[in-house]
């Protein structure tokens, strides 16, 4: 069986997933991977799958131009 490929993009500093708990290449705060299709993603601010503006969370909605929204992170540098 082959690991799937993490492709991170820049994200929302609050949005989150489980798997960002569990699994080390998904734990990079300001990143998510948009691939992931079955992972509910939640705010931190709220802990909830609506933002602080009442609005659905995950990588298409936690955009730059959202009143909530939280400066992402910068991509990872390769060592």
């Amino acid at each position: 069986m082959s690991e799937r490929v993490v492709q991170l993009k820049v994200a929302c500093l609050n949005l989150r997933h489980k798997a960002m708990y569990s699994d080390d290449s998904q734990d990079v705060r300001g990143m998510v991977d948009e691939t992931i299709d079955t992972i509910p993603f939640f705010c931190l601010v709220t802990c909830e799958s609506l933002g602080p503006d009442n609005e659905s969370v995950g990588p298409a909605e936690c955009r730059p131009g959202r009143k909530c929204y939280c400066g992402a992170a910068e991509q990872p540098k390769a060592s």
